[in-house]
């Protein structure tokens, strides 16, 4: 897995032990969020505190090897090394190592962004994907462990609603490419889309980490500007990108 910020980077302590995963024993993905009552803020700067202080808390109070969580998103959508994704998790109670966590930073009355939807629906299918057949993702309260609104009730309905692709209604601001820059990018996507295995317990073939990005930058704006003038609305151009992915892995038209 790629990391946006590794463990070093938010200055975490050393773990007092760690047990890798074994995937095959995975039965589940659990998006949790740490129900913060205070806004946690969208610096690294600020998160990095935030990570600091809830691994001092697992391991002082608790008395945790770790910090409780193996992955973090933010709400830039950016991905945080926690204990890491192939070690066992301390974040679902009473499940003996069959599940695997993801932690959405964002405190109780923010609302999570495209961006860290984007990012989290990737993350939980990408891990699902190494898990055993038929693992599910679900969030922490309906995880069967224990009784806890977490991970709050946007992203409870989200989860439940299958991790539909967000929408992107917010414009900002153009940028420039040009259509063999574009045309690039859906050349490596349908490569990558053809060849990326599909995550277990859905039909869907995950977005690659590299085209992930693209889109999702794409996605916070409204249009794309192509260097000829044309100006591309951005959820059509992406809509036209998956169509045409989907339609070249299933023969229906030739690679690009």
């Amino acid at each position: 897995m790629r990391y946006d910020y590794q463990r070093a980077d938010w200055g975490a302590r050393p773990a007092k032990s760690r047990t890798l995963l074994t995937w095959s024993r995975v039965r589940k993905i659990v998006i949790h969020w740490p129900a913060s009552i205070t806004p946690i803020g969208a610096t690294p700067e600020a998160i990095a505190s935030y990570l600091r202080a809830w691994q001092r808390y697992h391991q002082a109070v608790q008395g945790w090897t770790d910090i409780a969580y193996a992955v973090g998103v933010d709400q830039a959508g950016r991905v945080w090394e926690l204990r890491g994704a192939d070690v066992r998790d301390g974040a679902t109670a009473g499940q003996g190592g069959t599940t695997q966590s993801i932690l959405a930073i964002l405190a109780i009355d923010e609302t999570p962004t495209p961006a860290m939807l984007t990012t989290l629906r990737h993350i939980a299918h990408e891990l699902a994907g190494k898990a055993a057949k038929g693992c599910t993702i679900v969030g922490h309260g309906d995880a069967g462990s224990t009784r806890t609104d977490c991970p709050g009730p946007q992203l409870r309905a989200w989860v439940r609603a299958g991790l539909p692709a967000p929408t992107h209604t917010q414009p900002k601001e153009d940028i420039m490419a040009t259509k063999d820059e574009l045309r690039t990018i859906i050349r490596e996507e349908i490569t990558a889309f053809m060849h990326a295995p599909i995550p277990a317990g859905t039909t869907d073939r995950p977005w690659t980490t590299t085209a992930t990005d693209a889109l999702a930058a794409a996605a916070e704006l409204e249009y794309i500007a192509l260097a000829d003038g044309t100006r591309v609305r951005t959820d059509d151009a992406i809509a036209a990108i998956y169509e045409r992915i989907t339609k070249t892995a299933a023969g229906e038209e030739p690679a690009l």
